[in-house]
């Protein structure tokens, strides 16, 4: 399996806004432009943790096939003792 990282990017964007947030609350004053300037910035974080999203899904939808495509192209004489073998079991089982 695939390392994912101790923070993700959604965990740091909450970090900064709970920063904003609280020094807002005790008096920090931003001009309108700065405003405007971290509502901008919120967009394109934003549009970077929605990026990576997609790419981690991606990640992880290739790693699953990768994962499943030795088992799809298994020699069909192989499958068929496979199938053999649990018809066998299941036999057992419904026999005890």
């Amino acid at each position: 399996m695939f390392k994912t990282p101790d923070l993700t990017p959604a965990q740091l964007v909450g970090l900064v806004s709970a920063a904003i947030g609280t020094a807002s609350a005790f008096g920090f004053t931003l001009t309108a432009t700065q405003q405007h300037v971290l509502i901008a910035d919120a967009g394109i974080i934003g549009a970077l943790v929605l990026g990576d999203a997609v790419v981690r899904h991606g990640r992880a939808t290739g790693n699953a096939e990768k994962t499943a495509a030795p088992v799809a192209a298994m020699d069909p004489e192989l499958q068929a003792a496979i199938q053999h073998l649990a018809s066998v079991v299941s036999a057992k089982k419904s026999s005890a």
